[in-house]
């Protein structure tokens, strides 16, 4: 089967009214081979342009019909904070697609079979656990388009699982999702319109923060920072977010109160986001701002933020190269021989003198005491014996600090770039217990694909994490291309 990223013909369609997010067309995936397919709102039968298969398009509904059970507005809050913290973890059938947080390229045209038929489930069963699995399918795939600026393909994705997912909250994120874009082109109208079929109050958090986000994206576009501190909060715990859509939300609070004045309000915002996150989630706040250039998100706020963010990172890279360790192991090594040599010292002193006060004759009464080869061969054994580990000890400490320091001036020097983990090898050396590894990372250079390695104490949590094929933040030596630091913060 012919997969949908394989076709071209929505890239550089003529035919899109206005915006390729616009709402004026429908834009879906024909069944059969997974080409684009466009046509008119009302939908239809339409002729596959790849395949001749004949696809039934139903009517696209963008208008919300609100429950007339409602639930105040305070308890609505308090459903949602309950919910919050939770990661978004994608279904147990679909773990074997996802490498740390994303799709991996390689894994791609998997991900596609997998949705057609996953699509193809949904519409025959109307299951809810098919339907979950599809807006999964729909996300990771979505993000890993974005990366590549992919959007003609993210719009009838995006469309095509909202076509047919059975749930309220499903629909609610992926037509937020397409205002979201709609925002990026500038067709404001069209974000209205996909918005519009947004449940505006719904209890679930991913649902209720992704028509959040949505709104405050339209908001801004209009120059409404009050409205987005409105449905935002000024801060980030006033209003429960999703944990996924953290760093979009603070990015247009800080946004927000920098346009309106408040640029250390805007900074200190940025900045307790980057302490509480991880390198990826800063990296997807970086990432949000960029999605929307013309909106020149957090223009002064957000360079101020990562330069004091960076100092607090340089130290958290040459603490995971092994650079305390390194300073603990040259102390100790430094104290342990020098309590050696004066503990020896303190002994034969005064057993080479004691010949000298009462005499070294045959008869002498300390003539037993006297040092000779024998006694000097035995202390220097000692010594070899109890220094050489030590030697050890210190070499192993200095090379662990000079690792340090190399890891912290590419913290802060490096190029900024993205990542494949493509090996991760042990080199025998365990600190405290925990494991010294070498990751061989892959990246794209203007020379072509390059490889790097850098070496990293890795606890458990991260070996789960930068598994081979996890896309990873990295920063690269200027000057030797072969030397990458993995950002982890």
């Amino acid at each position: 089967m012919a997969r949908a990223h394989e076709h071209v013909g929505l890239s550089g369609s003529e035919r899109m009214a206005k915006t390729m997010f616009t709402t004026q067309v429908r834009v879906i995936f024909c069944e059969n081979c997974g080409g684009p397919l466009e046509t008119a709102v009302q939908g239809g039968a339409i002729a596959c342009t790849y395949c001749k298969a004949t696809n039934a398009v139903r009517p696209r509904l963008d208008t919300f019909q609100p429950n007339a059970q409602g639930i105040s507005e305070p308890e609505r809050l308090g459903r949602l904070r309950m919910q919050d913290g939770q990661p978004m973890i994608p279904p147990p059938s679909l773990q074997a697609l996802v490498a740390g947080n994303s799709v991996p390229d390689y894994k791609l045209n998997e991900a596609f079979d997998v949705f057609q038929a996953t699509r193809r489930e949904v519409k025959n069963t109307q299951s809810p656990e098919a339907s979950e699995r599809l807006y999964f399918l729909a996300v990771l795939v979505a993000s890993n388009l974005a990366l590549k600026g992919d959007f003609a393909r993210i719009r009838a994705l995006l469309e095509t699982a909202l076509d047919v997912v059975v749930l309220q909250r499903h629909q609610n994120c992926l037509r937020a999702m397409l205002a979201r874009n709609a925002v990026r082109e500038g067709d404001l109208l069209s974000a209205e319109q996909w918005l519009s079929g947004c449940d505006p109050r719904s209890d679930e958090l991913r649902s209720d923060s992704d028509y959040r986000v949505a709104r405050a994206l339209i908001d801004t576009a209009r120059s409404d920072y009050g409205a987005v501190l409105g449905i935002l909060g000024r801060t980030n715990e006033e209003i429960p977010i999703a944990d996924s859509l953290d760093q979009s939300a603070t990015a247009l609070r800080a946004d927000a109160l920098e346009r309106l004045g408040d640029m250390n309000g805007a900074v200190t915002l940025l900045r307790g986001r980057m302490a509480s996150s991880d390198a990826f989630g800063r990296q997807a706040l970086e990432h949000f701002t960029r999605m929307y250039p013309g909106l020149h998100l957090c223009a002064g706020s957000l360079p101020a933020a990562s330069a004091q963010h960076t100092q607090v990172a340089v130290k958290g890279a040459a603490a995971r190269a092994g650079g305390n360790t390194g300073m603990i192991l040259i102390v100790v090594g430094v104290i342990s021989v020098v309590f050696t040599l004066f503990i020896t010292a303190v002994t034969m002193l005064p057993m080479a003198a004691l010949p000298a006060m009462f005499g070294n004759t045959p008869g002498g009464g300390m003539a037993g005491l006297a040092i000779g080869g024998t006694e000097i061969f035995v202390c220097f054994i000692v010594g070899v014996s109890t220094l050489l580990p030590l030697g050890i000890m210190g070499a192993v400490g200095y090379g662990l600090i000079k690792r340090s320091r190399e890891a912290a001036w590419l913290r802060q020097n490096g190029i900024s770039a993205m990542g494949q983990i493509r090996e991760m090898n042990g080199t025998g050396t365990r600190i405290n217990g925990v494991p010294l590894m070498k990751l061989v990372v892959s990246y794209a250079s203007p020379q072509g694909p390059q490889n790097a390695s850098t070496d990293m104490l890795m606890p458990l949590h991260l070996q789960m994490r930068l598994q081979p094929g996890a896309t990873v933040p990295i920063r690269i030596h200027p000057q030797d291309p072969t030397k990458v630091v993995i950002e982890m913060d």
